[in-house]
């Protein structure tokens, strides 16, 4: 919610209209206000569980639903960072070559990060959280 208002606060001000258009930032803004709606509604789904009175095959239904849920959100925010890059990256390159290439550098770093280094945890914690032990 917090960088949704930045972004909105930055198109009501018009920062940087030529190499950060107010379109970009009013799509950002949007994106991360459905973002964060979403993120809250599940939130509020997982306190509604009550796991002392829910048997185990209905717990793991509904944790089921909320994993769902959960991806979907992330797959609704990659999917809007993937547009707002795209846009960005084309602004950049008519403006800022530097920028340009800075930021493909960071993001190819945080990439090759993400694979090398927190992949397998989350790999690792997904499993554990599947894993039935007694």
């Amino acid at each position: 919610i917090i960088l949704a208002i930045v972004f909105t606060a930055m198109a009501l001000g018009n920062v940087e209209p030529q190499l950060f258009p107010n379109y970009l930032k009013i799509g950002m803004a949007v994106c991360l206000a459905v973002g964060a709606v979403w993120y809250i509604f599940v939130y509020l789904q997982l306190n509604r569980i009550d796991v002392a009175s829910l048997s185990p095959a209905n717990l793991f239904s509904k944790t089921a639903n909320i994993k769902l849920m959960m991806i979907s959100g992330e797959v609704f925010f990659i999917v809007c960072l993937v547009i707002f890059f795209t846009l960005l990256f084309q602004s950049f390159w008519s403006y800022n070559q530097t920028g340009f290439w800075a930021m493909v550098a960071t993001i190819l770093f945080a990439i090759v990060y993400g694979i090398v280094y927190m992949w397998p945890q989350y790999v690792k914690l997904f499993r554990d959280l599947n894993s039935i032990k007694e």
